[in-house]
């Protein structure tokens, strides 16, 4: 049996699976697409279907050409849907067995995802001083950055979308995090989570109607 249609061209996926693997360039992908309705409908297919690397065209985490994947919704106008998928994943996808990781961990591809995941942010854009903000998984942690700076991440409320986040006391209304945010000393970071999707919350973002060049300004 040869290879699918949909994998010609590609290694270790498929055209479904590396669609969305050029968040450095998401606004012309999304224009190309048809607009972000026609980009929410392509990823509700992808996340529909039943994950096969070589022949199918579902979600597969297990590797790295489908990790930001899930992070796509955010830039569509849509962060509740990755607050709902991400979660899932870490959930299906991880666990505490020796077998626990979902694949070949690349050189810690793999470990590194479900920690960025787990702390309810991952870097979707190559070279851009930022973070988008997702589910965090514990109720605190600590980072400590090579400069001396810290940055602690609380979570309350339970279940797993987004109903406010604080800025050091301040309500931050956009899903995107630049680094410059994180000043000198300590930051605070507080996620109010919920079991119902707040569709008001953080759509205040630079999607793919917005020029990605100004991310690390907002």
């Amino acid at each position: 049996m040869g290879p699918s249609p949909f994998q010609y061209g590609f290694e270790e996926g498929n055209t479904a699976q590396y669609t969305f693997m050029v968040p450095f360039d998401y606004p012309r992908l999304f224009a190309s697409m048809g607009g972000d309705e026609k980009v929410v409908e392509r990823l509700n297919e992808l996340f529909g279907k039943q994950a096969d690397s070589q022949n199918g065209g579902g979600f597969n985490i297990s590797n790295e050409h489908d990790f930001v994947a899930p992070y796509a919704y955010v830039f569509a106008g849509m962060p509740w849907r990755t607050q709902e998928i991400v979660p899932q994943i870490l959930k299906e996808g991880f666990n505490t067995t020796p077998g626990g990781l979902p694949g070949n961990d690349d050189m810690g591809a793999t470990s590194g995802l479900y920690i960025w995941n787990a702390l309810g942010m991952y870097p979707a854009i190559p070279g851009v001083s930022g973070l988008v903000l997702g589910t965090p998984m514990f109720r605190k942690a600590v980072v400590h950055f090579g400069d001396g700076r810290i940055l602690i991440i609380h979570a309350s409320g339970s279940g797993s979308y987004v109903q406010k986040v604080f800025l050091d006391n301040a309500p931050y209304p956009s899903s995107w995090l630049a680094l410059s945010k994180i000043h000198a000393g300590t930051t605070e970071l507080q996620f109010n989570l919920g079991a119902k999707a707040n569709t008001d919350w953080g759509n205040p973002y630079p999607t793919a109607h917005r020029p990605f060049e100004n991310l690390d300004k907002k």
